[in-house]
Parts: C-alpha cells; structure tokens; sequence
C-alpha cells in the first residue's frame, strides 16, 4: 500500500489488490472528489508532474462533461471519459476546474497538453475504469468524499 499523494483539492492513494489498480480517493466534498480522482489517474497513467498546463500544439484547455444517473454512475463516467480522451485523442490534464455538479451531470474545464510519449512516457496502462468494488462514502460533518475505484490494468 502506498502513502497518500496529495493534489490540490484532495489525494489518493494506492490499495492492495491482487490483479488490478484499486485506489483510494478524498476530495473536500463532490467537487474535490472528481477533481481527485482526475488528477490520480493522470499520475498512474503518466505522472501528473509531467504534464503542464500551458498550451501545447494549440491545446491547453476544454470542457470535458459526464453524465450518471448515481454519483457512482458519474465517477466512472467521468473517469472513462478522461481516459478516453488520453486513449483515442491523445489528450492529457493535470488541472481540472468543476464547473457544473448536478446530482446527474458534470461539466468542467480540465487543463493539459497533446500527449508526447517520448516526453511523458507511460507509468501504468488502464484498460479500462470498473463498478467493481466501486463505492463513495460522503462524511457530511468533515464535509470529506472518499471513493474506491479498481482500473483494469
């Protein structure tokens, strides 16, 4: 088990599992979860210290949207839609501004760069984001969201 990595509006860490990533994420309520889990799968994917924030290539910011009928349902597919944005158009974030959170929708503006391997390298392939295990605890009196997330490796 790894110790807490900090971001900005929260941290994850790493859990034991015996074939796939499973993380730990914290967040200052719903908005500093998804900030969170954004920021960590950039750093498993690649480092987040590698990926800078200014334009690159005509890239620097865009808005990225998920949509779920549970808060569960919108974490996965919030996170699916970040890695697809890394698997198929090559983008990368390291800063990610909530917009908008709805019970069902959120719209924010996440900041990065065109993915160069020769640069950022890859520190661990996700296949793919999971309900399996997914759960997301909300500590009302801290004002704390923790999640579990498993990424198929």
């Amino acid at each position: 088990m790894c110790s807490f990595k900090y971001g900005k509006k929260g941290g994850y860490r790493q859990l034991d599992h015996p074939a796939d990533l499973m993380i730990e994420v914290v967040g200052k309520g719903r908005e500093g979860l998804f900030v969170s889990a954004g920021e960590a799968l950039t750093d498993i994917l690649v480092g987040i210290e590698r990926v800078g924030e200014e334009a690159n290539e005509g890239f620097g910011t865009m808005e990225v949207t998920a949509a779920g009928e549970t808060l569960e349902e919108l974490l996965v597919d919030w996170l699916r839609e970040l890695l697809y944005l890394f698997d198929v158009k090559g983008w990368i974030f390291s800063a990610f501004e909530i917009v908008e959170l709805t019970k069902n929708s959120l719209r924010a503006m996440c900041s990065g760069e065109i993915f160069d391997i020769e640069r950022h390298g890859i520190k661990t392939e996700i296949k793919a984001v999971t309900y399996h295990g997914l759960e997301i605890v909300i500590d009302e009196e801290r004002g704390d969201c923790t999640a579990v997330i498993l990424f198929d490796v």
